[in-house]
């Protein structure tokens, strides 16, 4: 006797002498018991049998329950020493920094010495100590080849920003620009215009306020609240200006009507994803001219702004079909030409020249397809959109008016619809961001954070 998984259209296959038991079929596969009066094979899935008889293994399940169930007491009881162990993992901790910072001193004969980076607004405090407690001491600025940590203060609504970038684990070089201010003014608009619906805005705002009352107690820095609390404004005032509120169709038609109608039309919308896309890079390279003036550099920058929004009339034309304005080739022609003579401006205009055309021919077609790149706002939002449409024109018509259909399906839709939202705001939104506006404004995100060595 043997026991095979058959497909149930095989068995009348099989040979005659054999006695054929079908226990129960699953998906068109028949699991049969097969008898036969002599040794056999048959071409199909074979089940070996149990290596224990039935009540044995009822025996082994009890046994493993009442295991399992002196497991969780043992578990239970050894939380008891938790909130111990962390105190405990806290001063190892610190007793790992010491022995890390005394194993890394210096020694020059009898004369043991640290080093290390301080804030130079610490400068005075530390020069101050070490008179006091009669050490040896030496303060200098860091050379260009040292690498060091950065340490960024900001003002109070700046920090807004913060938790993104914990969260994504990147922080300027030391000698990087701090982009905080841009990246949360552009960051909570792109949240807005990915996610796009007013609904989708109240549910994250009112989880927030949720997670806030019963956990903020429990934290020590609450900037995650706050930041949530302001993408979820915005998500909700961009509904409430396009007039989508778990989807826009409904809406359209005698709904939500939209604060500014020409944002529901598609050609508008697209040409506002360049627009943004244009001042986002834009103000990248101001930021960069306005830190190299009055160096003759910085009209490079401004030649990029030109040829920037050249680029808008160009997607403009080939993408929307407008006509590309007579100023545009002015913008391309002055622009280019302030990059090649002023990118890396020399003695020997040759090589001047010759610097600026490479500059020119690396990052030329770079800037078209970056501001290009800012349609994604558009199209995920579109995506989102179509989706909560979708689920309602799909709980309508299944449901007939009848809400113990149409509830669920409209709950699943929107459910997976507001998931799903985040993960295209971490997808495009930052990338937006950290990468298409980093890289035109300079910033590598290379750095490392400062934690300094605090007992």
């Amino acid at each position: 006797i043997k026991l095979y998984q058959i497909p149930y259209k095989n068995i009348k296959e099989l040979p005659e002498d054999l006695l054929i038991k079908i226990i129960f079929t699953e998906k068109g596969i028949a699991n049969c018991s097969v008898v036969g009066k002599e040794a056999f094979s048959l071409p199909f899935r074979e089940i070996s049998l149990p290596f224990m008889r039935l009540e044995t293994m009822r025996i082994r399940l009890f046994e493993n329950e009442e295991t399992l169930k002196e497991l969780k007491e043992d578990l239970h009881r050894f939380c008891s020493y938790y909130h111990g162990l962390v105190e405990m993992k806290k001063k190892l901790e610190k007793e790992l920094e010491i022995q890390e910072a005394i194993r890394g001193m210096g020694e020059a004969g009898e004369l043991a010495y640290l080093t290390g980076y301080i804030p130079v607004d610490a400068a005075q405090a530390i020069s101050d100590l070490a008179k006091k407690e009669r050490w040896g001491i030496s303060i200098t600025d860091p050379s260009e080849e040292d690498s060091v940590p950065t340490l960024i203060r900001n003002k109070r609504w700046i920090t807004t920003i913060s938790p993104l970038f914990k969260f994504l684990d990147v922080i300027p070089g030391y000698r990087e620009m701090d982009v905080s201010p841009l990246v949360l003014i552009f960051f909570s608009l792109f949240f807005a215009m990915i996610i796009g619906d007013a609904g989708y805005g109240l549910i994250f705002f009112s989880l927030t306020a949720f997670a806030h009352k019963k956990m903020g107690k429990k934290i020590h820095d609450k900037t995650a609240f706050f930041l949530f609390y302001l993408l979820s404004s915005c998500t909700i005032l961009w509904g409430l200006l396009t007039g989508t509120f778990f989807g826009q169709e409904w809406n359209l038609k005698g709904g939500l009507k939209p604060l500014i109608p020409a944002l529901t039309d598609t050609k508008v919308l697209q040409t506002f994803c360049f627009f943004i896309g244009a001042l986002h890079l834009t103000l990248a390279h101001l930021w960069r001219a306005l830190i190299k003036f009055p160096s003759l550099t910085a009209a490079a920058e401004i030649g990029w702004i030109a040829v920037l929004w050249a680029a808008f009339f160009l997607a403009k034309t080939l993408v929307l079909g407008d006509m590309f304005p007579f100023f545009g080739k002015w913008l391309i022609i002055s622009g280019i030409t302030l990059v090649i003579f002023f990118s890396s401006p020399q003695r020997n205009i040759l090589k001047t020249i010759a610097k600026g055309l490479g500059s020119v021919a690396l990052s030329l077609v770079n800037n078209f397809t970056d501001v290009v790149s800012y349609i994604r706002l558009f199209a995920v939002g579109l995506a989102g959109v179509a989706i909560a449409d979708t689920v309602n024109t799909l709980a309508v018509s299944a449901g007939g008016g009848n809400w113990l259909i149409s509830a669920p399906i409209l709950l699943v839709g929107h459910t997976i619809n507001f998931v799903l939202g985040p993960v295209g705001v971490l997808v495009h939104g930052v990338r937006l961001n950290v990468l298409e506006f980093s890289s035109h404004i300079g910033v590598s995100w290379s750095g490392t954070k400062y934690k300094p060595l605090e007992e």
